[in-house]
């Protein structure tokens, strides 16, 4: 938060502008930042990475519009929720954080969008999987097609949305096209792509 203070003070942002974005560990991190902190950050993005298990730890004051981004061969952090290690906490699933989003924000309407976008050019998943060079990544790990669902949740306090974009068969760390980071960060500030 000390980083977002000064941030805001060298700089001429808009503070009804402020959104946190993490991926893995990190989207944990931005969850919890939206949780103690929804009233400086405007949305959240969870790319790879999901809220408290425990629903009582995040209580955020106002609403805010949440995007979770999430492949289904993710061996990393399950897309269907699971425990890192034996000893550690179960964690929900992707599905599980989007809904406490939009129950929070009392969202009224839900949309689903099968196969409506690709993020990836690439079935890769840059988390145990190094191609051994450019053509190796074109003629063995290439794929073609919508792979995304898009499941979005709308008629939201605040005039907020929330959403689940579902990366069937991509892993923990795919390889995103450049504009998807862009796509995401258009949706939860209810921008046009």
């Amino acid at each position: 938060m000390a980083l977002v203070k000064e941030a805001s003070d060298k700089y001429p942002i808009d503070k009804k502008q402020i959104y946190v974005i993490g991926f893995s560990n990190g989207a944990f991190m931005a969850n919890r930042l939206a949780c103690d902190y929804s009233g400086v950050f405007s949305g959240l993005v969870s790319i790879s990475g999901v809220n408290y298990a425990d629903a009582a730890k995040c209580q955020p004051k106002r609403a805010i519009s949440v995007l979770q981004i999430h492949g289904t061969n993710d061996p990393v952090i399950a897309y269907n929720g699971g425990q890192l290690t034996p000893f550690a906490a179960a964690f929900p699933s992707a599905a599980q954080s989007a809904l406490f989003w939009a129950k929070h924000n009392r969202c009224e309407e839900q949309n689903l969008a099968l196969a409506a976008d690709q993020l990836s050019y690439f079935n890769i998943d840059l988390s145990y999987q190094v191609p051994a060079s450019e053509a190796d990544l074109f003629q063995n790990y290439s794929s073609f097609g919508n792979e995304t669902d898009k499941l979005s949740y709308s008629d939201c306090r605040r005039d907020v949305q929330v959403g689940l974009w579902t990366m069937n068969g991509l892993g923990h760390a795919p390889y995103y096209k450049p504009d998807t980071l862009l796509k995401a960060i258009n949706f939860v500030s209810k921008r046009k792509d």
